[in-house]
Parts: C-alpha cells; structure tokens; sequence
C-alpha cells in the first residue's frame, strides 16, 4: 500500500499557523510573559525573573554579526597585512608608519568600543573604555610580536606606543562624537 502525503494547501497553513499563534498567547497575561515562555535562556532574565525593558534583541547572531564581525574582520587584515614583509616603497615622510599605526588602532578602538557596548555590563560606561582600549592594544602588542617573527619585519616598541595612543583616542573621539559622558570613577 502505497501513502500519499500531500504539502498543506495555502489557506489550510495559514489557518494553523493562526490556531497555533492563539493557542500559543492563551495563558499569557502579557507581551513580557509571552516573550518569558518562549524564551527560556536564563541571561535574559534580570533578578525578579522578568525581561529587561526596552530594545530586546532576540537574534544573538544577527547582534553577532552587526557588531562582533566587523572587529574579527578587521584584526585578521591587521594579522594579514603584518605577515607580509614592509613595503619597499612607501613615501619617505618622517614617522608615516607610526601615524598608520595610530590610525589602525583608533579604528581597532572604536570597532571594540561598539562591540562592548553590546555586553551586560554597557551601562558600566568606565569598564566599556578600559576594555576597549585594553583589548586593541593587547591586539597591538600581540601583532608586533608576531612582527618580530616575520621575515624582513621588526618589532618596534614605539609603534605598540602608537598603537596605543590610538587606542585611547579612538575610544574618546567616538565618545565625543556620540555625546556619551564619562562617568566618575569614585561617584
């Protein structure tokens, strides 16, 4: 005997997806205890077991993405472009490269700043600064010790103090731009 299982027409699916979204809201006095039943992931709950007012992003991956992605993108080219020796012929300005690396590491400071700003602890404005300019020059630090291990290429404490020095620009100049405040350490 042979079965014949046909697809759900059209309007039969369109009429059980609406039982199922009814029976699904039945018992839920609210939006917030909806969201609680279907979500069962414990970081989203604060201390009185309920969600967190205000912007839920209930897709990690896509935060992923949009915020963590650019700063792994970006440390791979930095990665990259180390593990080929210098350039021959670069312009012969005096200290260009450490202005590159100031550059580099500003963008490194703010791709970091906007990826913590995603964690628990955005609010903490203070720990978000620190880790971001710590996170990029620990970056820094890392790439010119994998410079030292690259032929024709040297490792060059000033350019970590470039890197640095962007770092903590970076961070302040992307929070002067938004209008963010710092908040006193001992309030």
């Amino acid at each position: 005997m042979i079965l014949s299982v046909s697809m759900p027409t059209l309007p039969n699916w369109t009429q059980w997806t609406a039982v199922a979204g009814h029976s699904s809201l039945y018992g839920a006095a609210s939006l917030k205890n909806m969201l609680q039943k279907i979500r069962h992931v414990k970081h989203y709950l604060g201390r009185d077991g309920r969600l967190p007012d205000g912007d839920i992003n209930l897709s990690g991956s896509k935060k992923f993405i949009y915020h963590w992605l650019p700063v792994i993108i970006y440390c791979l080219l930095i990665f990259i472009q180390s593990s080929y020796p210098s350039p021959e012929n670069i312009p012969n300005l005096p200290y260009l490269d450490k202005l590159i690396h100031f550059a580099a590491y500003a963008i490194l400071g703010i791709l970091f700043f906007r990826a913590f700003r995603t964690q628990r602890f955005k609010e903490n404005i203070n720990l978000v600064i620190m880790l971001s300019i710590l996170s990029s020059s620990l970056y820094g630090m890392s790439d010119e010790v994998h410079q030292y291990f690259v032929p024709y290429r040297n490792a060059d404490i000033m350019d970590f103090l470039a890197d640095v020095m962007g770092s903590i620009c970076g961070v302040y100049l992307l929070m002067h731009l938004t209008g963010m405040k710092r908040m006193k350490f001992f309030e």
